[in-house]
């Protein structure tokens, strides 16, 4: 059911209403129709505001018809019995809620009732249009943290809202992130981090580290014996045997040198050959036994060397005669 003011409704400010000029009325009804950027003439069409001053400061008529009559000429509608519309062009649509005739709220303000105040929309509300009854919530991702906004605000990135009539948006927590407008802050994936609060990118970890869980405010190193050599990564590899990763954070293992190996996984060390034994080549697992007549000294020999032959009683004496002779 469309309503439209009472005269118990508008006689709050009978009053008041009786010092307002006609230039004034008919300013305020130009307003109400949306016509407030027209010039101003002198005087309202005729009919109009002699209605008006009656109305408002004598009394004269019954109200609630003229008010009908008013109405539909205002809205050129063609059916003499259609009854004033609430959401007409004259009038902000306000629902069953009286319709005022000459408020005119700016945006970012609204105004109920019969009346000259407009009041500026609260906190984490807004407005946006001119002549309204109500502020606007603002939408969760979006905020408006003083009074009297014509718009909410999105969140910036890093930030977020996640309810209605906010009035600040708040930091992501580490682990996560967010771009602009956000409601919830989105968790950073396994391999990826978040280490400060108010985020806007979760990072891939980089090579030697690693994120196995969702929601990392950080990256683990990878520990000796294992490695990574790619980035947004998960877990670490193990060091194969013949290799070692001798330090946290290694991107990649190192095979085993020469005279050296290693016969376990995830080893952070290699292993040097004892004497006796000997490796030549890199990445091995074990040591080679020198063979007879052959022989490894020292500690992480890479070969081993040919025992020289023991010379005979006859050999050194022959040689021994040999030396006298030169020197007869």
């Amino acid at each position: 059911m469309w309503h439209v003011p009472s005269r118990l409704h508008l006689s709050r400010n009978l009053w008041s209403l009786r010092a307002v000029s006609k230039r004034r009325i008919c300013e305020e009804q130009r307003k109400v129709r949306g016509l407030s950027l027209w010039p101003l003439r002198p005087h309202c069409a005729r009919g109009q505001l002699s209605r008006l001053w009656r109305w408002f400061l004598h009394g004269q008529h019954d109200f609630r018809n003229e008010m009908h009559e008013l109405v539909r000429k205002m809205n050129r509608a063609d059916d003499p019995n259609t009854p004033a519309r609430a959401d007409s062009p004259i009038f902000p649509s306000l629902g069953a809620s009286p319709i005022p005739l000459f408020v005119h709220s700016e945006p970012g303000k609204y105004s109920l009732g019969l009346t000259t105040i407009c009041t500026l929309c609260e906190l984490g509300k807004a407005q946006g249009a001119l002549g309204q009854s109500q502020c606007e919530s603002c939408n969760p991702g979006t905020y408006a943290s003083e009074v009297g906004w014509t718009r909410c605000l999105q969140c910036e990135p890093g930030f977020n809202a996640k309810s209605k009539n906010s009035v600040n948006c708040t930091y992501c927590p580490t682990g996560t992130m967010s771009v602009g407008g956000a409601v919830n802050c989105t968790i950073c994936d396994p391999g990826f981090s978040a280490v400060v609060k108010g985020s806007t990118v979760c990072a891939a970890c980089a090579g030697g580290r690693v994120a196995a869980q969702s929601g990392s405010d950080g990256c683990a190193a990878c520990p000796p014996g294992k490695a990574q050599g790619g980035t947004g990564q998960t877990d670490c590899d193990v060091c194969p045997i013949g290799s070692i990763a001798a330090t946290e954070a290694s991107t990649q293992c190192s095979l085993c040198p020469a005279g050296s190996v290693n016969d376990q996984e995830g080893a952070s060390a290699c292993i040097a050959c004892p004497p006796g034994r000997s490796q030549g080549g890199t990445g091995k697992a074990t040591c080679e036994l020198c063979v007879a007549g052959s022989f490894a000294e020292h500690d992480g020999s890479t070969a081993c060397g040919k025992v020289l032959p023991i010379p005979s009683l006859n050999s050194l004496l022959l040689s021994f005669l040999t030396m006298l002779h030169v020197l007869v």
